[in-house]
């Protein structure tokens, strides 16, 4: 009786394993294979950069004024100047020290700056500077002393002038009615002894044209990129900033 019970528990268990087997299309020894025949695709992506307004000046050496055959002193000191948009404008002021009473010193201050082409690449110490200009023949613009008729200087740079091409800008001071016993002569042999600071020049550059739509634009995804505040004044090409900070924009070339 136990013998035929174990028998038919083996039975069942074949017939359990019969029913548990795969899918019918693998019952009769077929091997199915599936090919992958897929093609390599490419696309391709533009990739965009947003030139902006960039400029810099830079400087390495101040002006050192002598005396002149009329009686003036006067000096210049070179300016370089990097900037990849045209009609740069560029504004010169000078401050003297109050501490010494330097406008006691002369009876009038002029300040002027001239360009004078292109130099090639930016040169730190101004080793490959030309020759600097004659500071008597500038046109110089007064800005300190009785009947002053301006407080700067200014210049446009009509043209870019890239990384490759600065230009080159002369900075001159000159004063007039200098009172020559206004200033001890020291005799201490102390190298550059009686060669004294009498003020500071303040250099001022943006650019002189309102803005366009290249300066911000539609990018291409149809996002406008447009400056946080541009203020509701319109631009006001003789007269202060639209931000308010008095500084003159939109001079005519050759002002």
């Amino acid at each position: 009786m136990t013998r035929k019970c174990l028998i038919a528990l083996a039975v069942i268990a074949l017939s359990f394993g019969s029913i548990a087997q795969a899918h019918p299309m693998w019952q009769y020894g077929v091997t199915t294979v599936i090919i992958y025949d897929w093609a390599k695709k490419t696309q391709t992506v533009d990739v965009y950069i947003k030139v902006v307004r960039w400029a810099q000046i830079y400087t390495r050496y101040a002006v050192v004024m002598t005396q002149q055959t009329d009686g003036t002193f006067c000096g210049c000191t070179w300016v370089q100047v990097c900037v990849n948009f045209p009609n740069l404008r560029i504004d010169a002021s000078l401050a003297l020290d109050e501490t010494d009473s330097q406008e006691d010193l002369a009876d009038k201050w002029h300040l002027a700056l001239g360009y004078f082409g292109d130099t090639g690449p930016r040169d730190p110490d101004m080793e490959n500077a030309p020759d600097l200009p004659s500071c008597v023949a500038q046109q110089y613009t007064q800005v300190i002393g009785p009947g002053a008729i301006t407080d700067k200087a200014t210049m446009l740079l009509a043209g870019p002038h890239l990384t490759g091409s600065l230009a080159y800008v002369a900075l001159c001071v000159k004063a007039e009615g200098v009172d020559p016993q206004a200033m001890q002569f020291l005799d201490n042999d102390v190298d550059k002894a009686n060669i004294r600071k009498i003020g500071t020049v303040t250099l001022t550059y943006y650019p002189n044209d309102p803005p366009t739509d290249s300066d911000w634009g539609t990018s291409i995804t149809g996002i406008d990129a447009i400056p946080a505040d541009l203020g509701d004044d319109p631009w006001n090409p003789n007269g202060p900033a639209p931000n308010g900070d008095g500084s003159d924009h939109g001079i005519p070339a050759g002002a």
